[in-house]
């Protein structure tokens, strides 16, 4: 009987030592320069491109500054709207419009473009049905 319970405890700290393995495998993210390089380099799938590029900004620490977020990300936020909609990814719209927002309110101090933008935060988020995320960081810009 003692050996069952040992058995069973051996077990126990095997598929326990997995989920954490496995946990911390997955948990690693990608940092800015290996998305960039993704969502720089043309050749590669739009939707690989596409991806990079909310995976990068879908990060709530991105538009408060504590994400050391180099302005590039927001500046391309123009194409990266264009291939959301061209890839009828309207779930990433509001995010790149929140980024477009920003790009124009706080980087090129155009306060109007930026606030034309935010609106569309709130518009595509309506369509997209999406994250409410970046309404609420809009209605902050």
């Amino acid at each position: 009987m003692m050996a069952y319970h040992f058995q069973l405890y051996i077990r126990f700290i095997w598929i326990l030592t997995g989920i954490l393995f496995t946990g911390i495998l997955h948990s690693q993210s990608k940092d800015d320069a290996a998305f960039y390089a993704i969502w720089s380099d043309t050749t590669k799938p739009e939707t690989e491109r596409i991806d990079a590029y909310f995976d990068r900004l879908n990060d709530m620490r991105v538009f408060e500054g504590e994400g050391k977020v180099d302005d590039k990300w927001f500046m391309g936020s123009g194409e990266a709207i264009q291939l959301a909609m061209e890839l009828n990814k309207k779930e990433y719209l509001p995010l790149f419009y929140l980024a477009s927002a920003y790009n124009y309110a706080i980087i090129l101090n155009d306060f109007e473009t930026g606030c034309i933008e935010a609106n569309k935060v709130v518009e595509s988020a309506k369509i997209a049905n999406a994250s409410k995320f970046p309404v609420f960081t809009a209605y902050q810009l």
